[in-house]
């Protein structure tokens, strides 16, 4: 369990992989109610990560981000070239960041210079690591 693993091994980072949403999705599609209960207990597998984190007090800087590998159909599946099929969310929250901020135009290849960023740990360029480092959210106003 992730959580526990934050308790009792100190990760420095940790990643996490919440499938039952993909899977969900493939078999039945995002508007189905197998996704909507995958995704209420995605949400609660968070949760408990968040109050772990929390847990291990004030003088430690925790970036999470939280995304999805790709989009999905409304009937469900995936691997065309249509916007459903390639767009993903990616929800950055760190400390400093306002809540409801939103990230400028966020991709999945912006993730890995990105942890490696907040990490402390340059970029090899020489490896020519595609993406780049998504800076800290802007506050909004507004939720569009």
């Amino acid at each position: 369990m992730p959580a526990a693993a934050l308790a009792e091994d100190a990760p420095d980072v940790l990643f996490v992989y919440f499938g039952a949403t993909d899977e969900a999705a493939h078999a039945s599609g995002p508007l189905s109610a197998a996704y909507d209960e995958a995704l209420l207990a995605q949400d609660g597998h968070l949760g408990r990560l968040l109050a772990a984190i929390d847990a291990r007090g004030a003088d430690e800087r925790w970036t999470v981000l939280v995304t999805t590998d790709h989009g999905h159909l409304d009937t469900g599946g995936h691997g065309g070239d249509t916007r459903a099929e390639r767009e993903v969310f990616v929800v950055l929250a760190e400390p400093g960041a306002p809540r409801g901020a939103r990230l400028d135009a966020p991709r999945l290849i912006d993730i890995a210079p990105t942890v490696l960023d907040r990490l402390g740990i340059p970029a090899d360029p020489g490896h020519n690591l595609p993406g780049r480092v998504l800076p800290p959210p802007a506050p909004t106003s507004e939720w569009s």
